[in-house]
């Protein structure tokens, strides 16, 4: 479901929120208005990005919209998608920009980054990584595992926490297998993987990465 923010006035809606399973219920602005926390009647919260007020656009703004959409309006009126070569250009032309003191040249700089570095909030520091990192461990709740993959789906634990939600015992062992396959030989994740398996009753396989760990 998604929720919307009303303008008091004219009743039409200001802005329109993706992702809750029910309505939003309550919103709070950050003072300088790039953030909006939203709470839903479904118990969830979310933090939003938004431009302040009143900033006027730059004029490569365009570019960067038809970037991000990969479409454009062509010269008979119709949509088309753009080819490679001309998002390639665009990304060459919209580079130049990455650098000025602005909101959007922070949300283009944020979007010209691979996405396991992008940060989580464009006016802050923290990756996605990062933040999955926090997120990822052995208590957490099937929730907060689908927000770490959202977050950082190469996560090499990441897999390995949605085994223990997922009701189906092939898709369960797949996940499971498809995370230890790629574990890095890093001993304080091997760590936690042996934790995660012990969680869901797979004694022999914990042993069997802390075992790899010590070779």
């Amino acid at each position: 479901m998604q929720g919307d923010i009303w303008e008091a006035d004219s009743g039409r809606p200001l802005a329109t929120f993706q992702g809750y399973n029910g309505a939003v219920s309550s919103v709070a602005f950050s003072p300088d208005g790039r953030r909006v926390l939203t709470g839903s009647v479904d118990r969830t919260a979310r933090l939003w990005i938004v431009l302040p007020r009143n900033v006027k656009p730059p004029d490569w703004s365009g570019d960067f919209l038809i970037w991000l959409g990969g479409k454009r309006i062509g010269p008979d009126g119709e949509i088309e998608t753009l080819s490679e070569a001309d998002l390639q250009e665009l990304m060459g032309r919209l580079r130049r920009h990455q650098n000025e003191d602005s909101d959007f040249a922070r949300l283009l700089r944020r979007q010209l980054l691979p996405p396991e570095e992008q940060p989580v909030d464009p006016y802050g520091t923290t990756s996605r990584k990062q933040a999955a990192d926090l997120i990822i461990r052995p208590e957490m709740n099937q929730e907060e595992a689908l927000h770490a993959y959202e977050l950082d789906p190469w996560h090499p634990l990441v897999h390995l926490a949605l085994a223990g939600f997922e009701k189906d015992p092939v898709s369960a062992d797949f996940l499971r297998r498809y995370s230890l396959d790629r574990l890095p030989n890093d001993s304080k994740l091997r760590q936690c993987a042996a934790e995660f398996l012990r969680k869901q009753g797979k004694e022999d396989l914990a042993r069997l990465v802390e075992g790899q760990d010590k070779e």
